[in-house]
């Protein structure tokens, strides 16, 4: 129950029913993982991380709970305890995209780039359909010069995820910055469509309409 709870974004209630929970079934791996998910969600890490723990001493090979003590340890800032997490969760599954995805993404944060490509293109052999690992490696690669295989991989991402806005953005900037300016505005609208909260997105339309000299339109995007 409080697993639905949450999915339906109601994590305080959650919390109020593992609360209540938790003395009935103290030695359940399963309920303690479920509940540290839900006080991370919270802002609540050193509760969750706790939680993880626990879940992981009754569990040994319980990898879904690697996987999480990897995000609440990388969220904390600890990337070396994350690293160890995320590659007990592999070791345990391996056939698994997601602690391969989070690695990467650890690894791209700490500017390893080339790790996390190779963290990322297993991801991606695994669950080919990833639309937000396709993203972050087209990222990645960006950054290492190989552009056209990003082009490839953005195209990718949305083509999967239609609404996955900052594959859109990116993309969109990507053929910007190759010249390709009115390929890029469509993307880039489409990118303030889905995220019109965010300053970058409208940023990066504004530019591309001021290559275009599409002056009104572009002061209106900053």
């Amino acid at each position: 129950l409080g697993g639905a709870i949450a999915a339906q974004g109601r994590a305080a209630e959650a919390i109020e029913w593992y609360d209540r929970a938790m003395p009935l079934r103290p030695a359940s791996p399963s309920l303690r993982h479920n509940r540290a998910q839900v006080l991370f969600a919270l802002g609540r890490a050193p509760e969750a991380l706790g939680e993880l723990e626990e879940a992981v001493r009754l569990k040994p090979d319980m990898h879904p709970a690697w996987n999480q003590m990897g995000s609440v340890l990388a969220a904390g800032g600890d990337a070396a305890g994350a690293e160890r997490a995320y590659r007990r969760a592999i070791a345990l599954r391996p056939d698994h995209a997601e602690p391969h995805y989070n690695l990467a993404l650890l690894f791209q944060g700490a500017g390893r780039t080339e790790e996390a490509i190779a963290c990322y293109r297993k991801a991606l052999g695994l669950r080919p359909q990833f639309a937000a690992a396709h993203n972050n490696l087209a990222n990645a690669l960006a950054t290492r010069g190989r552009g056209q295989e990003a082009l490839a991989h953005y195209a990718q991402a949305i083509r999967i995820d239609p609404q996955l806005a900052d594959a859109h953005s990116n993309f969109g900037t990507a053929l910007r910055e190759r010249g390709r300016v009115d390929e890029a505005i469509p993307l880039l609208e489409r990118a303030v469509a889905l995220k019109p909260g965010s300053a970058a997105v409208h940023n990066n339309l504004g530019i591309a309409y001021f290559a275009r000299n599409r002056f009104a339109e572009a002061e209106r995007s900053h």
